[in-house]
Formats: structure tokens, sequence, C-alpha cells
């Protein structure tokens, strides 16, 4: 996808997203695994464009992601944002081990997440009103990405 909007009344499967350029994905409910990632072999997964979940989406959302963005207003399954090259991604709910790979690019969780012990504490940032913990990683990659994970 390089460009338009696409509304999904519903739910969609695997693999939403896939590859995109461009452009806007709006789905009303829930997602499936690999929303925004990148097909096997694809170094670039999602490189442009916003996808939006109104539900809860599956594990790997934007695998090897390199630009664009994806908010997710649920949960979101185990290792979102892994090898994340600089996309950003929101995710409203809980999530396991975000960023894992991660070199470049940012993650929100205003749930509760379990994060990798290869990610160094920084500060406590305030985004909207919410207290975030803020990480930098992954450093077995030396990643300069950012994790902001919300403070309970």
């Amino acid at each position: 996808m390089k460009g338009g909007l696409l509304k999904v009344q519903g739910n969609a499967d695997d693999w939403l997203g896939r590859e995109m350029r461009g452009g806007k994905i709006v789905v009303s409910g829930n997602a499936g695994n690999y929303a925004g990632s990148g097909y096997r072999g694809e170094k670039c997964g999602m490189r442009g464009g916003e996808i939006e979940i109104g539900g809860a989406v599956g594990v790997y959302l934007g695998e090897h992601m390199c630009g664009g963005s994806i908010r997710v207003a649920g949960d979101a399954g185990d290792f979102p944002g892994a090898v994340n090259q600089g996309g950003t991604i929101f995710i409203g709910g809980m999530t396991y081990l975000p960023g894992a790979e991660m070199t470049k690019g940012t993650i929100t969780v205003k749930g509760k997440a379990a994060v990798l012990p290869s990610y160094q504490k920084i500060e406590v940032v305030s985004i909207d009103g919410t207290n975030y913990q803020k990480y930098m990683g992954d450093l077995v990659e030396n990643g300069k990405g950012e994790l902001f994970v919300a403070v309970s």
C-alpha cells in the first residue's frame, strides 16, 4: 500500500499492512499476527503510513518496521516492535517484551509490559498526563530505540 485510506469494519487477519509505504489503514476491531511487519526474509516491514487498530493485536506487531506509525487501542501479543528500525508504535493495553533487537524507533506502552534486561532505565517522563518509565535499547544491538512503559 502506497497511499489512500482502507477502513475495515470488524476484525483483520494476519499480515495487515505488510510492508506498507504510505496511506492509512483503520481497523475497528482486532487484528491478527504480524500487523505492519515484513514478510519472511525482508529487511524492512512497514516503511511509512499509519495503522490504527481499535481492539487488540496478535504477536510480532511491527516486526522489522522501518518507518510509519501503528496505534493499538488494546493489548498486543508478544514481541511488538521486534527489530524496529525507525517506526513508532503505541499500545494502549499490555504486552510482553516489546522492542527485542530494536535499533531505532519508539514504542510506548500504556499498560503493563515485561521489559528485556538489555534495556537501560533512563528516567520517568510525563506524556499527556501519564507517567512513563523511559528505557533505551536494545543494548544487545547497540540500539538507540526508546521504550516508554506506564508507571503504575
